[in-house]
């Protein structure tokens, strides 16, 4: 049985010795062992099932509060889709409520875990000036076809402009400068 939760909670038994008194003692080496197998795991039996609850699919009901807990749990394992359906979820208000500013706070580990471009999607549209021209070299290059970001001028272009209209909205110095680096180092 591949249990992300177990694989998860027996982590944190050896990586804190809580569990000492009954024959699991501190062992920081079955604390990362047992936390990659909670990663391992965390798609198999937490975020497919919370698929199924989100989306009402194989037969579950939809019961978004639910996909949300199966979400966050995978989350809790480190798995970049638990961390970017927590996102969405914040950001669509779907079992818990509506707020951008934890779906930005999602976003950014569901990118920063695993190079997903619909993370960094998401960061743009919610207003982040560097994800957008992240997504407008997607658009323009092509390069995350595999991802759904086909190579597409207008969109790129769309992207780009997003990224102008953010930066002089703030009157952003920081990310102004961030974003020429942006393009002077491709």
């Amino acid at each position: 049985k591949h249990d992300a939760l177990t694989a998860l909670h027996a982590s944190e038994y050896f990586a804190t010795g809580s569990m000492a008194d009954f024959g699991i003692p501190q062992d920081a080496d079955k604390a990362t062992e047992f936390r990659n197998k909670a990663r391992e795991y965390a798609m198999e039996s937490l975020v497919i099932p919370g698929d199924n609850y989100y989306y009402a699919k194989n037969g579950y009901p939809q019961d978004y509060e639910k996909a949300f807990m199966y979400y966050m749990d995978a989350a809790r394992c480190d798995h970049h889709w638990g961390y970017f359906n927590v996102g969405t979820c914040y950001l669509e208000g779907q079992g818990v409520t509506k707020n951008d500013d934890e779906a930005r706070i999602w976003f950014r580990k569901a990118e920063k875990k695993e190079d997903n471009p619909w993370a960094t999607y998401w960061l743009a549209e919610l207003g982040d000036a560097i994800a957008a021209l992240r997504v407008s070299g997607y658009y323009a290059t092509g390069s995350k076809s595999g991802w759904g970001m086909e190579k597409n001028p207008d969109k790129s272009e769309d992207f780009y402009t997003k990224a102008k209209n953010f930066i002089a909205e703030k009157h952003d110095a920081l990310t102004a400068l961030h974003a020429s680096e942006y393009f002077a180092t491709g």
